[in-house]
């Protein structure tokens, strides 16, 4: 009887871990076919580097389209790349949902930065 309680606990517990992991691959799914339907380039700017889960360096970054200013983040590896707040980046987004984007990265993984700012009228953080 003991163990019968401590299966029902276990599959109590496992269920929603299930869901939440499928639901996770579900979306990320749905927006690379998002992406890989329509996609569009734009440049964006570097506004922040953070440490994010299990202590990975991320940056994040803002684009404009149409007026509309929109916030992505991505993993990165301070130890490859030197990326400084205010860098441009290029970006990757679905012309159909705009808020679904990605970096460009070069071969090596590193993300494709332009030095120089190119682009005007973003607040960094």
């Amino acid at each position: 009887m003991k163990y019968r309680k401590e299966i029902v606990k276990l599959i109590l517990i496992a269920i929603p871990l299930i869901g939440f992991i499928a639901y996770g691959f579900i979306v990320v799914n749905k927006e690379n076919k998002k992406l890989e339907k329509d996609p569009a380039h734009t440049y964006g700017i570097i506004i922040k580097k953070y440490i994010g889960a299990k202590a990975r360096d991320y940056v994040k970054y803002e684009y404009k389209i149409n007026g509309q200013i929109y916030l992505g983040d991505k993993n990165y590896m301070p130890h490859k790349e030197l990326i400084r707040i205010g860098d441009t980046c290029e970006v990757i987004y679905a012309k159909s949902d705009p808020e679904i984007s990605k970096l460009i990265e070069n071969d090596d993984g590193t993300i494709k930065i332009r030095k120089s700012n190119e682009l005007k009228g973003f607040n960094l953080k």
